[in-house]
């Protein structure tokens, strides 16, 4: 997982598989999954796939002007 969007997520997802899970208490039983699966690693909010991609093509723009 990337970032934190990611791993609620697949908590929800994993929280719905739970025996006793209800639309009362799934985010609840999904924040502690998604409590468990980040622990203390350090994710970002959100990202961006795309990133990387986009600044090497801001480089070789700017470094090849046409």
């Amino acid at each position: 997982m990337n970032s934190k969007i990611e791993a609620r997520t697949e908590a929800v997802k994993l929280a719905l598989n739970v025996e006793g899970v209800t639309s009362e208490n799934i985010i609840e039983v999904s924040e502690k999954i998604t409590a468990f699966i980040i622990g203390n690693a350090e994710l970002p909010e959100s990202f961006n796939s795309n990133a990387e991609m986009q600044a090497l093509m801001a480089k070789m723009t700017a470094s090849n002007p046409a």
